[in-house]
């Protein structure tokens, strides 16, 4: 299944994104149960690989189902620094790894993690993490510096309750406007709210702006390839797609639930390209030539000189429905970042690096500030 949804996907790629860098590359998958390795090929051919071949290509076999990295003799460990980066190395002879096991492939609750896959997603995952590094960092972008310092900082803002608010009701006002391309008036209503958090929460507008741009995209470009990969029988014609489009707009379970400011990102890059794709065919070239726009922003510029609709305020019902769902996202995060706290902690001890000693001080003295801040 996994070869076919490749050989697809390798067929559709340049339609899903112009020039697109996230072309021709081979994955080995390993069964983490049996340890049986299998190289997958972007024509979607087969062949069994070899523990020899494993060690003559670098590939950092894992025991954990889920783990992915690349593999090549130009490579060490998963070839890839913390930042994602591939330090100006190529996968000329090399590919991707990923682990599974039969366990994960059944476990839908974990791995299934889109509504629209009705299996395992082990491509899309790999595709997202292959169009961060290799496509996005052929863009207009930010410094290396910045890039790091955003990364560093990264944070859902939970405390700025009003700018969740209104990032909750813009990703609601795409997602209609996305069941309902004809109607022009719903993606203006979308605008209207994306122009009032724009214009009252600039902080937090600011700190959402390279993830709108980053992981929206490469959200539009998951959910792109699983309609054309996935349902090659169900989906074969752009008639098919669009209908499967719309269709995602009514979507309870995976879209329209996310809080926090990074984790908006998605749905709301994600479902503007998707609405962009209706009117401005020029929009992903836009989004590669400069730094300074996101999908969102692209579509408010396509209907700048509209006459918008005024915003219209959460009522009072679903706001405090959804003021309590970022008072249990608080107590999640807070649980997750003490276990994290704990393990770097003990790292500490350990650590005889002064370097390594230091970074690991200067993270959880960050840590501690983020979980003080939710404990609020």
């Amino acid at each position: 299944m996994f070869a076919q949804q490749l050989k697809k996907y390798n067929q559709v790629a340049e339609k899903i994104w112009p020039k697109n860098a996230v072309t021709g590359i081979p994955v080995v998958l390993e069964d983490t149960e049996s340890k049986k390795m299998w190289k997958i090929n972007p024509d979607g051919q087969i062949s069994d690989f070899s523990e020899k071949e494993a060690k003559e290509l670098n590939v950092e076999r894992s025991e954990a189902p889920g783990t992915w990295g690349y593999y090549g003799k130009q490579f060490d460990k998963f070839g890839v620094d913390a930042q994602y980066s591939l330090e100006g190395k190529t996968l000329e002879g090399g590919g991707m790894y990923f682990s599974l096991d039969s366990a994960a492939l059944k476990n839908k609750e974990m791995w299934n993690r889109y509504p629209h896959l009705g299996s395992y997603d082990a491509l899309v995952f790999v595709l997202h993490e292959n169009f961060h590094i290799f496509e996005q960092t052929k863009w207009n972008k930010l410094s290396e510096t910045e890039i790091a310092k955003i990364g560093s900082e990264k944070d859902q803002h939970l405390g700025q309750t009003e700018a969740r608010i209104i990032r909750y009701q813009l990703i609601q006002k795409l997602m209609k406007a996305v069941t309902h391309p004809k109607d022009k008036t719903l993606v203006l209503q979308a605008i209207a709210t994306y122009n009032e958090y724009k214009t009252k929460h600039k902080t937090d507008f600011d700190n959402a702006h390279y993830w709108d741009r980053t992981e929206g995209s490469a959200q539009y470009m998951e959910i792109m390839t699983a309609l054309y990969a996935y349902f090659p029988d169900q989906l074969s014609t752009d008639k098919d797609i669009t209908h499967a489009i719309q269709t995602l707009g009514k979507q309870t379970k995976g879209y329209g639930n996310s809080t926090g400011n990074v984790e908006e990102s998605y749905d709301i890059g994600a479902f503007a390209g998707l609405l962009l794709d209706n009117y401005d065919s020029s929009w992903k070239m836009k989004l590669m030539k400069d730094k300074n726009t996101t999908p969102m922003s692209l579509l408010a510029d396509y209907f700048q000189n509209e006459k918008l609709p005024a915003y219209t305020p959460l009522n009072e019902e679903d706001k405090n429905k959804l003021l309590e769902k970022i008072t249990d996202k608080k107590k999640e995060l807070v649980t997750y970042h003490k276990q994290s706290l704990e393990e770097m902690k003990k790292e500490l001890q350990s650590a005889t690096d002064p370097k390594q000693k230091e970074a690991l001080e200067m993270e959880i003295k960050a840590l501690e500030a983020k979980i003080a801040a939710l404990e609020k």
